[in-house]
């Protein structure tokens, strides 16, 4: 599903007959996956991959899954490194203070990476690489923003979380255009709802069990 084709299911939810919505319903899903995509869900967690060679100081900025649109990392889980293209090694996790320590004690040293630690949106690794692997983290991650007129946009957010995003918007729409605090009290409900049903759906598929909360 779009974004042009979930404007289109909303709109008949309004069941107003015009067009002329279609902006301020896109403007509206952009707000509504703004407010859940901090939380996590099945579908936002990822594998994201990342060369590592001669520095210690990756951004998170240079981890990307190939084809998913992601924009940013949320949350790391935790990292593995790939050797010899046969083996997985997952790294240690140290505070930032704690990994200056031990870098600081033993400098120079390269080799196959052992421990990471995150600080002012990096990665850092030690000891630092002796040669190239490939870095996967884990992790929560934010979607590429649909752009404004992105109508044939589709990402997660428009097809896993359709439901939950149409009952956002809805609640939006009733109680801040239309002024409609019934209509938007009803879509609340369904928005609680879909948003059970996702959490349900998550413990089902992920081992990051989610702490509801409405």
């Amino acid at each position: 599903m779009t974004a042009g084709d979930l404007c289109t299911t909303i709109i008949n939810d309004l069941n107003r007959n015009d067009t002329s919505l279609s902006d301020t319903v896109l403007l509206n899903i952009q707000s509504s996956i703004t407010e859940y995509e901090t939380q996590r869900f099945y579908f936002n967690e990822q594998i994201l991959t990342c060369t590592l060679s001669a520095t210690d100081t990756y951004s998170l900025a240079l981890w990307d899954a190939s084809g998913n649109n992601v924009s940013d990392v949320i949350e790391v889980d935790f990292m593995e490194i790939v050797i010899n293209a046969t083996r997985n090694y997952q790294l240690q996790e140290f505070t930032s203070q704690d990994l200056a320590l031990l870098s600081s004690n033993a400098q120079g040293i390269r080799g196959y990476p052992t421990h990471f630690s995150i600080f002012n949106q990096a990665i850092k690794i030690y000891p630092q690489a002796n040669t190239e692997y490939t870095g996967r983290i884990y992790a929560h991650v934010k979607f590429s923003p649909i752009p404004t007129g992105g109508f044939s946009v589709s990402n997660p957010w428009t097809n896993d979380g359709a439901d939950l995003i149409r009952n956002a918007t809805l609640k939006r729409l009733w109680g801040r255009k239309f002024r409609d605090y019934d209509a938007a009290q009803a879509a609340g409900v369904a928005e609680q709802a879909s948003l059970l049903a996702l959490r349900r759906r998550t413990d089902a598929l992920s081992d990051q069990r989610i702490s509801g909360y409405l």
